[in-house]
């Protein structure tokens, strides 16, 4: 876990050991820890110190003032005060505290042979990773005439039979949008009374990371007995209780689920970052299969963000702290003691409280607390705070200025689903600029993580961009199949695959994954004529012979 620091002002060579031992050695700085391997050691320092170069090449001041200390104290790297100087400098640009202290500091032990050095290297750096540079190179260009508009839902009254519109500017969809859709998502059998906690489901916060093909993907996982995530293996799989399956009235459950909804109301790119209780699956299988009204801007259809809570996690009205302490004790708890720990102050135990508001909306709190526990903790530098207080802005359409503002911070330092996030508002949103070649730079700093959505959307764009150069179908193959396997419910992958199977100048396969992604669009609701209609042209040609799925 990467560990925030507050930075206070400290006497320059209190504050390079400070820094380099905090961001080189977190766990030695904060506790003591039991001896490692020193090859291990070595290997997990050099890999820190490549993701302080990476966050720092792309505008972090926080990393390239660390990368500053590192270079002039030498531990971890090879010292090097031009460096350190040029470092320093650039994070100067940020505001960053004490940074142009000690960049003169540094200035003034180099001579004068090395101080012309430094000056021609800054300037060289300037031009490439200085805070002008990286917002022409890299950040959206917002679309000034575009803020004063929102994100509009279309809907057809069963009464009067005519189009309406019905604004979303809550962060829950439940919120603000038409009951009927929410409900209908409800499964009634599963909200059925006289459920009590088995305890057979512990409740607990804590950061997993999921290694695929080398990546890593931190998320936030509830439950000690099942975590149930897209990428689960036994993701529809029916649940047991000590090896019975439990009755449907008794799979209570909490699911919070984050989705992007397609012009055509449909959900992609599902997430689940909090789910507690067997029929969350079960749950979560509906929103994959609901189509919902269509988002449009300006009257064009568009691409949006949403969350909701379904089972108890949207139960606003009903489920109180009370009820949750008798019902879920372990539950209770956890409630109590991350709500003991916000008096701390620290980013992590702010953030943590502020999830648990967002994730059971019957807890009672103040008008904007949930707000002002992100903001006190993405204040502090907590990237996952950054990348939460983005989204819930952006949803909310409150002030997209603000919200892709704390997205890019949350990217800056590595997070992949806000690098993820920020690509695809590079590519999608309304309030910002189409900018393929941006979008492809975060998305692939992403997919080198291993964040599945960003390999898909990486592939899409190496196969279907309108930038050209950025063409390359062999790339998309590597990719969709990394994922094909675990992304296998969505159509969208399939058809991408078979594409770029038909530019391998594999048509067998390609015809196969068309079919395929035919099949699921259908059983999803995708309108997948134009599918249909390729594929009967390409078993028109007979240039190879059909095998049925």
């Amino acid at each position: 876990m990467r560990t925030h620091a507050k930075h206070r002002e400290t006497p320059f060579l209190a504050t390079i050991a400070v820094l380099v031992a905090v961001f080189i050695h977190p766990a030695s700085a904060l506790a003591k820890v039991k001896p490692v391997d020193p090859a291990q050691a070595a290997a997990e320092q050099a890999q820190i110190l490549e993701q302080t170069k990476r966050s720092a090449r792309v505008g972090s001041p926080h990393a390239q003032f660390t990368l500053a200390n590192v270079y002039y104290q030498g531990e971890g790297a090879t010292p090097d005060k031009l460096k350190a100087f040029v470092w320093m400098s650039l994070a100067t640009e940020y505001g960053y505290p004490d940074a142009a202290k000690l960049a003169k500091m540094i200035f003034q032990e180099l001579d004068q042979a090395q101080q012309q050095q430094a000056t021609a290297l800054l300037e060289e750096y300037i031009g490439n990773y200085g805070k002008a540079a990286l917002e022409t190179m890299l950040l959206p260009k917002v679309i000034k005439e575009n803020l004063g508009y929102k994100v509009r839902f279309a809907r057809v009254s069963s009464r009067k039979k005519k189009d309406k519109e019905r604004l979303d500017p809550a962060e829950y969809l439940g919120d603000d949008y038409p009951k009927r859709d929410i409900r209908e998502l409800e499964d009634r059998s599963i909200m059925c009374s006289g459920f009590r906690d088995r305890r057979r489901f512990g409740f607990g916060l804590a950061r997993r990371s999921y290694n695929f093909s080398g990546g890593t993907y931190w998320g936030t996982s509830y439950g000690e007995d099942r975590d149930y995530y897209l990428y689960g293996r036994d993701f529809f799989t029916q649940g047991s209780y000590f090896g019975a399956a439990l009755p449907i009235c008794a799979q209570r459950y909490f699911l919070n689920a984050e989705f992007d909804i397609a012009p055509d109301g449909t959900t992609r790119n599902i997430d689940m970052p909090f789910s507690y209780g067997l029929n969350s699956r079960r749950a979560i299988r509906k929103v994959r299969h609901y189509k919902f009204e269509k988002p449009t801007f300006k009257g064009e259809p568009v691409y949006f963000s949403t969350r909701i809570g379904l089972g108890n996690a949207g139960l606003s009205y009903a489920l109180s702290k009370f009820s949750i302490y008798d019902r879920y004790p372990r539950l209770g708890r956890l409630i109590r003691k991350n709500k003991r720990n916000v008096k701390t102050g620290n980013a992590i135990d702010l953030y943590n409280y502020a999830l648990t508001l967002i994730y059971i909306p019957g807890l009672r709190r103040e008008p904007n607390a949930v707000e002002e526990l992100l903001t006190a903790a993405a204040e502090q530098g907590f990237d996952e705070a950054q990348f939460i207080l983005g989204m819930k802005l952006y949803r909310e359409q409150k002030d997209p200025e603000m919200a892709v503002r704390w997205i890019v911070e949350a990217a800056k330092q590595g997070l992949a689903n806000a690098e993820y996030r920020l690509g695809k508002i590079l590519l999608e949103s309304p309030w910002f600029e189409r900018d393929e070649r941006k979008a492809a730079f975060w998305l692939n700093r992403a997919a080198k993580q291993g964040y599945v959505y960003a390999l898909r959307d990486m592939a899409d764009l190496h196969l279907f961009a309108q930038t050209s150069n950025l063409h390359n179908a062999g790339k998309a193959l590597t990719y969709l199949t990394r994922i094909e396997r675990v992304d296998r419910y969505s159509p969208e992958t399939f058809y991408s695959l078979a594409i770029a199977h038909k530019k391998d100048d594999d048509k067998r396969t390609a015809i196969k994954k068309l079919k395929k992604a035919i099949y699921i669009g259908n059983q999803l609701g995708r309108d997948v004529r134009e599918w249909k209609t390729m594929l009967g042209s390409w078993q028109a040609k007979g240039v190879v012979e059909i095998e049925e799925l």
